[in-house]
């Protein structure tokens, strides 16, 4: 498992994911949760410029995101201070 992990192969794979990007994504701010998604799901162009390399899940996953934000936030905050995540549920 050690050598799979640490293979050439495996971490050319994981930097190409990462640095081939568009500059949509790069600059997308829930990128964080996604990283672009799985690199064989990324055969749009994107909105802006039209460069390759989008992921068709996109607009789903920033709708998600987004939506998700505040109530993310607000169980951070609970953790924070020692309560418990669930009580989001009365919020």
């Amino acid at each position: 498992m050690i050598e799979l992990v640490g293979s050439t192969r495996k971490r050319r794979f994981g930097l190409d994911k990462r640095d081939r990007l568009p500059e949509f994504c790069r600059k997308c701010d829930v990128r964080f949760a996604c990283q672009g998604e799985c690199p064989r799901n990324r055969f749009l162009r994107t909105p802006d410029n039209n460069e390759e390399g989008l992921n068709y899940l996109c607009s789903g996953y920033r709708m998600f995101f987004q939506h998700i934000d505040r109530p993310m936030r607000s169980m951070a905050e609970l953790l924070r201070h020692g309560r418990s995540a669930a009580e989001i549920m009365r919020i």
